[in-house]
C-alpha cells in the first residue's frame, strides 16, 4: 500500500514542552505513517486489524459493527467539518433571479439527499454548521419564516415559482461537478431527477476534479457547480461568501458592507449579533445550496496516548497534535495486537 512516512525534524523549533512543569523532547513518536487506503473495506479492514492506530474520518454506517468486533476501539462520533454544496452563478444567466434560486431549493428534497448521501447529517449547514455557538448559529426553527420554508421539500411551490419568474415552460441548467470526487456524481444524478419533477432540465457536466476546481476559483461555470467547502466550522467562512475577488460568481455589495463592519466592530456582542445576521442572510439568499453536513466517527484504540480525539487544529492542521502522541506499544501487545 501507498503511504506518507514522517520522521522527527532535529531542528523542529518547538522540540522542548513543558507539561506540569516537566522538560519532554517531542515529537513523541519515531515515526509517523499516514496509510494511504483508497477502498473503502480495505480502510475498516485496516481499522479492525489494528493495521492503524488511529481514524477520523470513518463513515458513520460503520459504528455498530466495529463496537461490536472491536470492543476496546474507542469510537466517538462528531460533526463534520466539511460539506458538499451547489454553488449558484448569480452574475449571470438566469439565476440572477433570487426567486429561481429559492425555487430550486425549495424544489430540492435535502431531507432525501442526506438519508441516502449520508449515514447521519444536518440539512442546514451553511455558511457554518451546527458545532458552532448559538451565538452565531440560528437553527432552522428559528429561522424567519421565508428563510425557514427554503427547508421545506415543495415541488409544487418550486414549479409555479419557475413560472412565475418567466418560465412557463420551464429552463434549462447546466449542473457542473468532479467526475473523480467521492460522492458527486451521485448528487448530480439526485439534482437531476429532483430539478426534473420542478420543471427545471439539468445537463450534468462531469469534469476533471482539477478542471472543476479552477472552474470554482476561476468563475468559468456557467449555472451551477457541485462543490465541496471544508470550512463550515468557523465564522472565517464569511470572507469566502458572496465577496469579490474571492468570489467569482456572486456579488452582493449589502453583504460585503456588512462583512467589513462585522469585522472593524470591537464590541463582541454587537459583532456576534451581526454575524448571526449575516448567517441569515447567506441562507436566505441561496447563493448556495447546502447538501447535506455528515457525522462521522472517530476512531482510536487504546494504546494511542495523549490523544483526545481532536480532530484538527486552526485550518486542518495535525501539526499541534500529532508530536504529542504516543504509542503505548506494551498495552498494545498486552492486548494482543
Amino acid at each position: 500500500a501507498s503511504y506518507a512516512a514522517y520522521k522527527p525534524n532535529p531542528n523542529w523549533w518547538d522540540k522542548e514542552k513543558i507539561i506540569n512543569g516537566k522538560k519532554y523532547d517531542t515529537p513523541f513518536v519515531d515515526e509517523l505513517i499516514f496509510p494511504i487506503i483508497l477502498d473503502k473495506s480495505t480502510q475498516i479492514a485496516a481499522i479492525r486489524t489494528a493495521k492503524v492506530d488511529l481514524a477520523h474520518t470513518v463513515d458513520l454506517k460503520h459504528k455498530d459493527t466495529l463496537a461490536s468486533t472491536c470492543p476496546d476501539l474507542k469510537l466517538e462520533k462528531y460533526l463534520a467539518g466539511s460539506v458538499y454544496l451547489v454553488v449558484f452563478r448569480s452574475t449571470s444567466g438566469p439565476l440572477v433571479d433570487k426567486d429561481l434560486r429559492r425555487a430550486l431549493m425549495i424544489g430540492t428534497d435535502l431531507e432525501t439527499i442526506v438519508r441516502i448521501n449520508l449515514t447521519e447529517g444536518d440539512v442546514h449547514c451553511l455558511p457554518w454548521n451546527a458545532g458552532l455557538s448559538p451565538v452565531v448559529y440560528t437553527p432552522i426553527e428559528d429561522l424567519p419564516p421565508s428563510t425557514k420554508e427554503l427547508f421545506t421539500y415543495d415541488p409544487a411551490k418550486a414549479k409555479q415559482m419557475i413560472t412565475d419568474a418567466g418560465y412557463p415552460d420551464g429552463l434549462t441548467l447546466k449542473l457542473d461537478y468532479s467526475a473523480t470526487r467521492f460522492g458527486a456524481a451521485e448528487l448530480a444524478s439526485l439534482l437531476e431527477d429532483m430539478w426534473s419533477k420542478i420543471g427545471v432540465t439539468a445537463i450534468l457536466q462531469p469534469h476533471e476534479h482539477a478542471i472543476k476546481q479552477a472552474m470554482g476559483t476561476e468563475g468559468t461555470y456557467e449555472n451551477a457547480l457541485i462543490s465541496h467547502s471544508g470550512v463550515v466550522s468557523r465564522v472565517s467562512r464569511l470572507t469566502s461568501f458572496m465577496v469579490m475577488p474571492w468570489t467569482l460568481y456572486h456579488d452582493d455589495e449589502y453583504y460585503i458592507d456588512l462583512v467589513s463592519e462585522a469585522g472593524a466592530e470591537m464590541d463582541e456582542a454587537k459583532r456576534n449579533a451581526m454575524i448571526k445576521e449575516l448567517g441569515i442572510y447567506v441562507v436566505d439568499n441561496v447563493s448556495h445550496m447546502p447538501l447535506g453536513n455528515p457525522y462521522l466517527l472517530c476512531c482510536t484504540w487504546p494504546w494511542v496516548k495523549n490523544y483526545y480525539r481532536e480532530i484538527d487544529c486552526a485550518y486542518v492542521n495535525y501539526s499541534a497534535i500529532t508530536p504529542l502522541i504516543w504509542i503505548d506499544q506494551a498495552l498494545k501487545a498486552e492486548l494482543g495486537y
